[in-house]
């Protein structure tokens, strides 16, 4: 054990120098490389530890005690051996410390490996437990295992856990924390914690700080490790120091405000700490200095309530509650702020009329708009030591109650704010001042007021509250300063006399009345006829608006109660009297209308009527003379907009009639009253509500002669092309003063400009005159207008029409193809689009045209609607389309029928509508017949493809994949149809259109060999070959010729083929065979004969026995052979040889018929087959895949020594096109070898050839028969 022990700790120290470290229960990482040990930190500075000693903690058939320290953290013991410092009777003690905990370390192996060794320690600690690190170690996996007995681990076991490791890391024994404990447990320990048979095992403690996780403990925890009792006889326990710290930083939360301000700080600024949410325990205090850092105290770890007990200088209390969470070994920080006070000022000013004290102005003054300077100085100032500059300054108007705030300037500036400096502003965005002094004074009175109160007013803002808001300006507010302004006072004066002698006029009455409150009293002239209402003619305050009693309540007058001495005063105000000053004038700031009243003086004289206005202070208006003249008008109509005698047909259409006038008496209201007239029917205009369109005006004339405008607004909608002339009439009280109305005056006459619209119709997509056929075609209409009203709205609506038939276009569900654009012109004239979408899928030639209006709220105002007009009309034009087929494959026009197949139909298109789905459906049809074409599942061979296009012309493909294995030979043609929506729109089907077809060829491959199968041949003058062709994909009933020719490998030189005299004797199906080989029936190569054991035979077939007859023919007899087969031999040989089978009764072999019960072969399931010439056969199959025998005769002496390759042609009969071939040189299957040619030997020797050709045809035939009798596929 101890051997094993060393190994193992030699093997961590070695691991640890390349920067690993040593623990348990957590993943370390190895402390920096050091040559000098540091000196630990002190834990703290006590001397001693109270050591309280827990309940005992068994494991393995041993334990350990639970002991704590004061602060509740573990202390564990490192010498097992030795017994606890503390025992039942003394279960809690005081004890020394040391805090050079390195101390402990006493296992040897040098400076790095002690280092190694307690940082390894520290992070065991660090990551337990108990420590700050163990829910990160937790949450990494580190403690993820079972205890040994397969029990979860819980606080006790890892406290064991830690206890083994921490000992056996600071001994030189790993065993040396599991004395007296199992050997169950001591061998988990190896195998789980430490190593298993002397090598560290993945996935144990050491394995994982092999891996350097999760890290090292931070070294302000190294700095909390402290020994307790070390260097006694009883055992030494290692703990760590657990207290944290805490600690408090404010800020300001709105230092816009307090910074750099001198009413404000943050010191002195004082938090309780407490141990409950109440906060009734306290323990601790943290106070902040002007920096807004508190002090630090030091707690044990728990959780804390901090809340503030004294707030900063000009600071709001902080009432809320900050929870803090303190760790061990840590600094914990509250982060707080605090709200400067402050205050919103909702009013700063309030301003009233000096004569009624209220908030109220007097006559046509206002109390609004009045300035004032409000300056802020950051400090707590009075008028005597008031700084020369402010810290801020903004200049405020009042509203219309005399009163401004700094809330009106956040939420109405344009109303209340000047000018000024930035705003202050609180934690709710308010505009605010901070604690400070401020100074309010007014700089400008408002209209129809003196400034007579310009001193200032000083207010200290200071704090009377511990919420942030403080309220020393607010509304009311006592605080507020108030300012009184004395409004604007005047006199009128001026003398009545008579019109024609200018006699003055004593006693005349005159009515004034304020314009703006309604006030009236009565004033006369006196016997100069001069009224004045200054007090130097009479006070004011003698016997004050006497007058006023003539007036009765029914107009009439009293004469009798009329005085020169009663006194004139206004006071300007509907709900409060003032009382009459003689040092001011009657009449506040406003305007007054000064009206004649019927008296004795002036019975029947015209009446005067005029207004003044009173805007400066003290000032005495001097009206001049009053008087009468003679009455006159003339009129000049014109448009508002431009002054010309022109105007729009619009919905606000506006004529000013100008009236001249003279004989008025200035001071009389008169009225104007207008009618529009139709120039042409003398009859009055209506506007489009069917109402005459009249206008008045009164006015009261400043001179007996003027001008006065009359103003007709109205809707001229309906009026284009009219001309309107303008009638006027005067009126006094309601009587006729005076009237112009000539028809035929220009000056009194307007014309409204007639409204003309022109469209032009288009294609949308292009923009030219035909349209395509599509679900949803757009037409673009453009209209072009004249005369119409910038601004306003007009909506013009178009209908497509039939050219033919003059009757609307309708949609699918029976309604007309319409379309509105709605438009304001910036212009009087221009252009507007109106954009129709149609379907004319069905419309295909048709012309349509377009009618429009244009209307405006809901009135047509002009449209223009013109069957013959070629610039509304468009015209539906069938798309046009052509195509070209290629194959998928390789893009070219051919196709090996060898299978699925595919054909690219590109089919290329012009005048379709972009944005609408077509369909394009294909047809493969046959170029000879006419009639579809089929594929091997006898259907008919159609694809389709839907395509939206994005313009006009342009290309589509449509695919076609299908089996071709039965259409070699064919000519596709390909049709193809165009839909929209199921509507045929188009097609291009033409059988002889190259473009569109498509060659279907057979795949070709051949084989060449000697009858007997032999790829090598004599040099004879005369050699037969036979050369099969494997052919796939032929057309049932299709009609082919297969034409050979043997050629010189070397140069591709093509050999003389011998001269057959009797083509006929090589006719019929004996050497054709079909595709499908299968093992039965007998090989070709058993069936040839060798005559003499030279030529071209090589072998005598099992059972076959060639005989020389008398009359020097033979007689070969082969097993099977077949009538057929005897015919051909003959036919061969030229009679020389017979052909019979070994055995007539036979049958052949897998079918059930006799072999002497053939049928004719032409009549074969196969098809039929003819050899025509030497090297050249015509068959008809009757399936798609054959192999076709090419017999052939050349002259291989010419030769020899070199090789010949085949080459084989396919035609197709019915047009004689070659469509396929098989022409490679390279090809070995269609390689023949010629042997050199002997020396000095008679190729006479070795017989009559053409009897050895015969013979062997009628072999190959004969096994043809049979074989066709064994396959059904074969012919």
């Amino acid at each position: 054990m101890k051997e094993c022990a060393g190994k193992l700790f030699r093997r961590i120290g070695a691991r640890l120098k390349k920067g690993a470290a040593i623990g348990t229960g957590a993943v370390l990482i190895a402390s920096q490389v050091l040559s000098v040990v540091p000196a630990p930190t002190a834990a703290y500075a006590a001397s001693s530890e109270t050591i309280t000693r827990g309940e005992r903690v068994n494991y393995g058939g041993f334990y350990m005690y639970n002991s704590t320290t004061s602060e509740g953290t573990p202390a564990i013991c490192l010498d097992p051996a030795k017994r606890h410092p503390l025992d039942a009777a003394t279960a809690t003690a005081q004890l020394p410390i040391e805090t050079d905990w390195m101390k402990c370390y006493t296992g040897g192996g040098g400076n790095q490996t002690r280092i190694d060794r307690t940082d390894a320690m520290a992070r065991i600690l660090y990551y337990g437990p108990t420590g700050p690190g163990f829910e990160e170690a937790k949450a990494k996996g580190l403690w993820s295992f079972n205890w040994y007995d397969g029990t979860p681990l819980d606080y006790s076991k890892m406290l064991a856990i830690q206890h083994i490791a921490l000992s056996a890391l600071s001994k030189s024994s790993s065993q040396y924390g599991m004395q007296g404990t199992t050997a169950a447990f001591r061998n988990w320990c190896y195998r789980t914690i430490l190593y298993y048979n002397g090598n560290i095992n993945a996935g144990t403690f050491l394995a994982n700080l092999d891996k350097n996780l999760p890290g090292p403990a931070p070294q302000s925890f190294k700095d909390t490790i402290y020994l307790v009792n070390y260097g006694t006889g009883t055992q030494c326990l290692i703990t760590f120091h657990n207290k944290g710290k805490l600690k408090l930083k404010k800020a300001s939360s709105n230092p816009g405000i307090s910074d750099n301000n001198p009413c404000y700080s943050l010191e002195g600024a004082t938090y309780g700490v407490y141990s409950d949410s109440g906060c009734t325990q306290q323990v601790g205090t943290l106070t902040c200095n002007a920096s807004g850092d508190s002090n630090v105290i030091d707690l044990a770890p728990g959780t804390y309530y901090v809340k503030e007990t004294k707030a900063g200088k000009s600071y709001a209390l902080d009432e809320g509650i900050h929870q803090v969470n303190v760790s061990g070994g840590q600094t914990a920080t509250v982060n707080v702020t605090d709200a400067p006070q402050n205050d919103p000022a909702d009013m700063l000013v309030t301003k009233v009329d000096a004569e009624t004290g209220k908030a109220s102005p007097l006559g046509a003054g206002t109390l609004a708009g009045a300035e004032f300077t409000v300056k802020y100085y950051d400090g707590f100032y009075t008028q005597d030591n008031l700084p020369e500059k402010a810290t801020r300054t903004w200049i405020l108007k009042t509203n219309e109650n005399g009163y401004t705030s700094l809330i009106r300037a956040k939420t109405e500036p344009d109303k209340y704010f000047v000018k000024g400096d930035t705003f202050y502003q609180n934690t709710e965005g308010r505009y605010t001042l901070p604690l400070g002094t401020v100074t309010v004074q007014e700089t400008k009175a408002p209209a129809g007021y003196l400034l007579t109160d310009s001193s200032i007013h000083i207010q200290q803002i200071t704090s009377n509250t511990t919420s942030e808001f403080v309220s020393t300006f607010v509304e009311p507010s006592e605080d507020a300063p108030t300012v009184c302004e004395q409004v604007r006072r005047g006199d009128i004066a001026f003398n009545k006399v008579h019109g024609e002698d200018m006699t003055g006029l004593a006693n005349v009455p005159f009515k004034i009345t304020s314009k703006t409150t309604g006030e009236s009293h009565i004033a006369i002239t006196d016997a100069n006829g001069i009224l004045t209402t200054e007090s130097s003619a009479c006070p004011h305050t003698q016997n004050t608006n006497g007058n006023d009693a003539a007036l009765n309540a029914d107009g009439t007058l009293d004469e009798s109660k009329l005085s020169i001495d009663n006194g004139l005063w206004f006071s300007g105000s509907k709900g409060a009297q003032t009382t009459a000053d003689d040092s001011k004038g009657a009449l506040p700031y406003d305007t007054y209308t000064f009206e004649e009243l019927r008296c004795a003086s002036n019975d029947s004289l015209n009446l005067v009527k005029f207004e003044v206005t009173v805007s400066r202070d003290a000032y005495t208006i001097d009206r001049g003379t009053v008087d009468d003249n003679p009455i006159e008008i003339g009129t000049t109509a014109t448009d508002a907009a431009d002054g010309d005698h022109k105007l729009l047909a619009s919905n606000q259409a506006e004529i000013v009639d100008t009236v001249t006038y003279k004989g008025l008496k200035k001071g009389l209201e008169y009225e104007l009253s207008g009618t529009l007239m139709d120039a042409e029917t003398g009859e009055a205009l209506k506007d489009v509500a069917g109402k005459e369109i009249t206008a008045t005006a009164k006015f009261t004339p400043k001179a007996s002669s003027g001008k006065q405008k009359v103003k007709f607004k109205f809707d001229a909608t309906l009026l284009g092309g009219h001309k309107a002339v303008v009638f006027e009439r005067l009126y006094l009280d309601g009587k006729i003063q005076a009237s112009h109305e000539d028809p035929e005056d220009e000056d009194q006459t307007v014309e409204f400009l007639p409204i003309e619209i022109g469209t032009t119709a288009t294609d949308a997509a292009d923009g030219d005159k035909t349209i395509g056929v599509g679900k949803a075609v757009t037409i673009e209409d453009e209209v072009s207008y004249k005369n119409l009203a910038t601004g306003r709205e007009y909506t013009v609506t178009g209908t497509l029409m039939d050219a033919e038939t003059g009757e609307p276009m309708k949609d699918a569900g029976g309604n007309a193809v319409s379309a509105s654009t709605t438009f304001e012109p910036d212009d009087t004239q221009g252009k507007v689009k109106v954009t129709f979408s149609v379907d004319t899928s069905t419309l295909s030639n048709k012309k349509l045209v377009v009618f429009e209006k244009l209307a405006a709220e809901g009135n047509v105002i002009a449209s223009h609607e013109d069957l013959t007009d070629e610039g509304q009309t468009v015209e539906v034009v069938p798309p046009e389309i052509g195509t070209s087929a290629v194959d998928g494959a390789d893009g070219d026009k051919e196709i090996t029928a060898d299978g699925k197949a595919s054909i690219i139909d590109t089919v290329k298109y012009t005048g379709l509508v972009p944005g609408t789905e077509y369909e394009l459906t294909g047809t493969l049809m046959d170029a000879e017949t006419g009639e579809a074409l089929k594929g091997a599942d006898g259907k008919e061979i159609t694809a389709t493809a839907k395509f939206t296009p994005q313009s006009q012309d342009g290309t589509q493909d449509v695919t076609f994949t299908f089996d071709a294995s039965e259409l070699g030979g064919a000519k596709a043609v390909v049709f193809e149809k165009l839909f929209v929506d199921g509507t045929l729109i188009g097609s291009h089907e033409d059988p002889t259109d190259e473009g569109q077809t498509v060659e279907i060829s057979p795949s070709l491959k051949t084989t060449a060999a000697t009858i007997q199968g032999s790829k090598v041949v004599k040099p004879e003058d005369e050699v037969a070959i036979v050369d099969t062709v494997h052919l796939k994909g032929l057309r049932s009933g299709q009609s082919y010729t297969l034409t050979a020719s043997i050629n010189k490998k070397a140069d591709g030189t093509q050999l003389t083929l011998t001269d057959v005299k009797d083509a006929s004797a090589l006719a019929g199906n004996g050497i054709q065979k079909g595709s499908a080989n299968t093992a039965s029936g007998t090989d070709l190569s058993k069936a040839l004969v060798d005559v003499t054991g030279t030529g071209s035979f090589v072998s005598i077939p099992e059972g076959a026995k060639l005989t020389k007859n008398d009359d020097g023919t033979y007689t070969l007899t082969v097993p099977g052979a077949t009538k057929d087969a005897a015919d051909i031999v003959t036919k061969l040989s030229g009679g020389q040889v017979k052909l019979e089978p070994s055995d007539k009764g036979d049958k052949a072999d897998g079918d059930g018929t006799a072999a002497g019960s053939e049928s004719n072969v032409e009549n074969s399931t196969l098809g039929t087959y003819e050899v025509i010439a030497n090297g050249q056969v015509r068959f008809t199959p009757a399936v798609s895949d054959l192999d076709v025998d090419v017999p052939m005769v050349f002259k291989a002496s010419d030769v020899a020594g070199q090789q010949a390759v085949v080459f084989e042609s396919l035609q197709r009969d019915t047009d004689g096109k070659e469509i396929s071939k098989e022409t490679d040189l390279e090809d070995t299957d269609q390689t023949i070898d010629i042997e050199k040619a002997p020396e000095g030997k008679n190729l006479d020797q070795t017989g009559n050839w053409i009897l050895y050709a015969a013979i062997a045809a009628g072999v190959a035939a004969c096994i043809a028969g049979i074989v066709l009798i064994h396959h059904k596929r074969k012919i």
